[in-house]
């Protein structure tokens, strides 16, 4: 598209006329912009036009003609937070403060504000002069220039004659501070020819504007990538802008890719069709985020995930990966939280790893001494090269650059010297890595026909085709924010940016006029509901036709693979249990629960024998705490052994003296890590003897005398020509010689999951089918709500009513007598049996496909079943999750 505007700039770099910017992706614009017509017209050299931002010419031109130097960025900033920390004494602040009041103080030099006398400031607006007080004189002892004085001092250059460029054009200025404004004053007194760029004859006003709207944000990023697919053409140019593009970016990201480049989701570098201008914190990019991972690791133990997200990483060149994924597996079997890089390199026994290690344990012991920050940098840099950090590893164009960002925070952390002088290795380190947290990166990418901008970076770029992103009625104009270090009366008073709604409202019009000229046909788009809340249109763009779009054709390869009918996989048959894998099969009683839960689970955890990474807590596990609960009951009832003891101990007084000391020796033959504190360990204690109490005062109600026959007895039960064997948690033996079979259980217990053809936890089912039980029941012991749950032929345990007056219960057993109900259980126990030694390995989720109720909800399998790529699968948060 040949924009009248573009040819004006084109002109104004022939003539050799400085260009300055409002930011960095306009200057890159405009000069390859020049560059693409000076080729297209048979040139084959010409003049590098001079256009950069404003905020570097001003730099330069104080570098070239001033006489003191200027504090780097990274220096004034550690100098502002050294002020604030000098002053923490006598006043707390939230988290956030030194960004936000240095943002302030900067916006009192560029607009030129005077703080009034105390007394008529806030207590934030005290804080931050106290503050700024104590940042200049640090400044001043140093010698140097402040960045945020630079501006100032470049008019008063201009004004005592330094030369000046003939002709100025700034370029994508909505508006200019009052120090721009100045330097653009001292210019034109000093005969430089000043303009402002795009004119009014930037470009035409849009022919075809168009209101559509979404659902919600991501249907509207994905219908806008299939359009952006639909439409372009060879030389066509496409801008998506978004005045909250912060809150889309991620979004855009994931949907672009998938829309308009499917292959980059293999996590190939593919080619780039589409850039997007706003960056991310440097310590974001993996590269970056395992060297920083790495330099915190100190002598003592170290997080056991960074730990290994370490060596796992393809960024620690290392040897044997296989042997590291087994020990952490090991170790997080045992709920280990914690190792030092010493025992790791024992338990690893790998002679790559060992010369890894060797080099970093030797750099920790020589790391105690205080260093200047430069020689820290030099320090940090020799140890992850030693290390093995990216090795000799062949860096993608996107690696290669977040390494040479990396590279400059390690310049930056040497500029810091004289600010901070000697410092600890792990001061050091945390500097480096809010350097990385404070550098917002944003790869280059060659020049792309689609581009996604913000609202301020769109300033004075046109397209063929325009589409504006999220514009409702509380993204243009934006909500007022202004800066709680600075009055609000004085902000208005100095019209400062985000200070007042009559402020957004104007920067809005203008920004808006400014769209509709960028392109001939402009989209206009917003989610119907955003942040829980329904929104409208923004009222700019009100004025406008709805319209509505709807691409159902996609491109990502997840679509194209279920869409395809090119080729027909042959079904799958089942693998049928052999009589000599039969043997080797373990699981006892989980493999009908498996098998009942889903049959793809039994066959991948009982067949394939796959077992997924524990997660690891802090202290002790809910695992562990249920095997102490199960091991104090049996150390109690081996003691006691019947009711008639149990009332005795009660009736002397000695039951509560017994139960603590039963649960002391539950907690000692538990062997808990060496790390849980003397304290939590206490807790644990009593939570254990509280739990145990309330189980027994339980077992003290049941009206009947019993005795318990078995502890954990083993039996191997066969059910449908299966072996399984298990353990009964406990038998009891009642007066009159009946049995009633208990198993406990500290989750929450259901009987009418029994009713099920495929009962979620068929133990007790399995157990049942050994003998005539008179009841069958879960031992619910659980703090403050413990009790019987199951059911019995007569009145034989608290609160479970006999079976025939059990009317609810019966109905939803659709009134099977007492023996019915037991052959409706081992037909369906029967059923899972020969549908697990049939082979069935369908992915089949108990509980359909709604994942609040499916068995994939708690299941560690999914990423080996792939559930979720089907789409079936509907989470909470995510269905993509």
């Amino acid at each position: 598209m040949t924009n009248p505007g573009l040819q004006e700039i084109f002109a104004a770099f022939k003539r050799g006329a400085t260009v300055l910017t409002a930011n960095s992706r306009l200057s890159r614009h405009l000069r390859a912009s020049f560059d693409r017509q000076m080729a297209a017209s048979g040139l084959l050299s010409w003049p590098t036009p001079e256009v950069l931002p404003f905020a570097s010419w001003a730099s330069s031109f104080w570098q070239e003609h001033g006489d003191e130097p200027v504090l780097a960025m990274t220096a004034s900033y550690v100098l502002w937070e050294r002020a604030l920390d000098q002053d923490s004494a006598e006043r707390k602040w939230p988290g956030g403060v030194a960004r936000t009041s240095y943002e302030a103080y900067g916006l009192i030099k560029e607009y030129g504000i005077r703080l009034p006398d105390e007394i008529y400031l806030t207590e934030e607006a005290k804080a931050l002069k106290t503050w700024m007080s104590s940042y200049s004189a640090e400044i001043r002892s140093l010698g140097c220039l402040d960045n945020a004085d630079v501006l100032h001092k470049v008019k008063g250059l201009i004004t005592k004659g330094a030369p000046v460029p003939k002709e100025v054009v700034l370029a994508g200025f909505d508006e200019t501070s009052p120090a721009v404004s100045s330097i653009i004053v001292a210019l034109k007194s000093k005969g430089t020819n000043v303009c402002f760029w795009p004119g009014e004859n930037f470009g035409a006003a849009a022919k075809e504007v168009s209101v559509l709207a979404f659902a919600d944000e991501r249907e509207e990023v994905v219908q806008a990538a299939r359009w952006a697919r639909a439409t372009i053409a060879p030389g066509m140019t496409i801008g998506f802008i978004a005045p909250g593009l912060e809150g889309y970016r991620d979004i855009i990201l994931k949907e672009f890719s998938a829309e308009l480049n499917p292959a980059s989701v293999l996590g190939e570098e593919a080619r780039e069709v589409f850039n997007i201008s706003l960056g991310r914190p440097l310590s974001d990019e993996p590269l970056v985020s395992i060297a920083i991972d790495m330099l915190s690791i100190n002598e003592g133990d170290s997080e056991l995930g960074k730990l290994f997200s370490i060596l796992r990483s393809p960024y620690f060149s290392v040897g044997n990966r296989v042997e590291v994924a087994k020990l952490d597996f090991r170790l997080k079997k045992e709920n280990r939280t914690a190792i030092n890089l010493w025992e790791l390199k024992r338990l690893l026994r790998d002679h790559a790893f060992e010369k890894r290690l060797d080099a970093w344990t030797r750099w920790l012991k020589d790391s105690g001494r205080k260093e200047l920050p430069s020689a820290w940098a030099r320090s940090f840099t020799g140890l992850l090269k030693e290390a093995g950090w990216l090795g000799e590893m062949d860096l993608s164009s996107k690696e290669f650059q977040a390494h040479k960002a990396w590279n400059a925070c390690l310049e930056r952390l040497s500029t810091l010297d004289a600010v901070l002088g000697r410092v600890k290795r792990a001061e050091a380190a945390a500097t480096l890595a809010k350097i990385a947290r404070e550098s917002i990166h944003q790869p280059e990418t060659p020049e792309c026909n689609i581009q996604v901008l913000g609202l301020l970076e769109s300033t004075g770029i046109s397209f063929d085709r325009l589409w504006i992103l999220g514009c409702h009625e509380h993204a243009l104009p934006m909500e007022p924010s202004p800066n709680p270090f600075i009055p609000i009366w004085i902000q208005k008073e100095a019209n400062l940016p985000r200070s007042s709604s009559e402020r957004e409202l104007e920067f809005a019009r203008r920004a808006s006029r400014r769209l509709l000229q960028s392109a001939p046909v402009v989209n206009v788009s917003y989610p119907i509901i955003s942040d829980q809340r329904e929104r409208r249109v923004s009222p700019f763009f009100s004025p406008f036709p709805a319209a509505e779009l709807n691409f159902a054709s996609s491109a990502r390869l997840a679509d194209s693979v279920r869409e395809s009918r090119t080729e027909e996989a042959p079904l799958e048959t089942p693998i049928p249990v052999s009589e000599t894998e039969k043997p080797f099969i373990r699981g006892g009683t989980a493999i009908l629960k498996n098998q009942s839960m889903c049959p793809f689970r039994a066959f991948a955890i009982h067949r394939l024998n796959a077992v997924a990474v524990p997660e690891t807590e802090l202290g002790i596990t809910q695992m562990e705490r249920g095997n102490i609960v199960h091991a104090a009951l049996k150390l109690f009832w081996e003691k006691v052994e019947n009711s008639e003891r149990l009332r005795e101990l009660k009736e002397s007084g000695q039951l509560d003296s017994y139960i603590e000391s039963l649960a002391e020796k539950a907690l000692e033959d538990a062997k808990l890590p060496s790390s849980l504190q003397a304290r939590f360990r206490e807790l644990e204690r009593k939570r254990l003897v509280a739990v145990i109490s309330g189980w027994l005062s339980v077992e003290l109600s049941r009206g009947a005398s019993f005795r318990v026959k078995a502890l954990e007895a083993e039996k191997e039960i066969e059910i449908g020509g299966l072996k399984i064997r298990g353990k009964v948690d406990r038998i009891d033996e009642l007066e009159d010689g009946k049995e009633v079979v208990i198993d406990y259980k500290t989750g929450e217990p259901s009987r009418y999951d029994w009713l099920t053809d495929r009962p979620k936890d068929p133990q007790l089912l399995i157990y049942s089918s050994t003998g005539g039980f008179e009841a069958i029941s879960f031992a619910k012991i659980a703090p403050g709500d413990c009790g019987f749950v199951g059911i019995a032929r007569n009145e034989v345990l608290p609160r479970v009513k006999p079976y025939d007056s059990d009317s609810f219960f019966k109905k939803k057993a659709e009134d099977r007598d007492w023996d019915a109900l037991m052959e409706f259980w081992r037909e369906t126990l029967c059923s899972l049996a020969a549908d697990f030694l049939s082979g069935n390995a369908e992915v089949d989720p108990n509980g359909g496909t709604e994942k609040n109720d499916s068995a994939c909800r708690y299941c560690e399998l999914t990423p080996l079943c792939r559930i979720t790529e089907t789409g079936i699968i509907i989470g909470e948060e995510d269905e993509d999750s």
